[in-house]
């Protein structure tokens, strides 16, 4: 069985919040790298990807992340609060 882009992005995605949750968090960034790398105008995934480097404390590659996201979701109110939280620790 042959899967379309589609839907193996959203394999990946499940793949992302199951390997987040059991605290697999690299393994998580590394799918959603691979993602972005299909699909490099995918919101969700910049975002879901922000957050894990916020969370690993990679705020520099956190804020690149949220800023791309601002781009590909420019109606989102709460990313530009996160911008200037993440633009005020460097």
């Amino acid at each position: 069985m042959i899967l379309s882009p589609a839907q193996q992005v959203e394999i990946r995605m499940k793949n992302v919040e199951a390997y987040t949750t059991m605290g697999m968090r690299e393994i998580a960034i590394d799918e959603l790298l691979i993602i972005i790398e299909k699909n490099p105008e995918n919101p969700e995934a910049f975002k879901l990807l922000a957050q894990l480097y916020e969370f690993k404390e990679r705020y520099s590659l956190a804020l690149k992340c949220y800023q791309h996201f601002k781009t590909l979701d420019p109606n989102n109110a709460s990313v530009n609060r996160i911008i200037q939280e993440l633009s005020s620790r460097f």
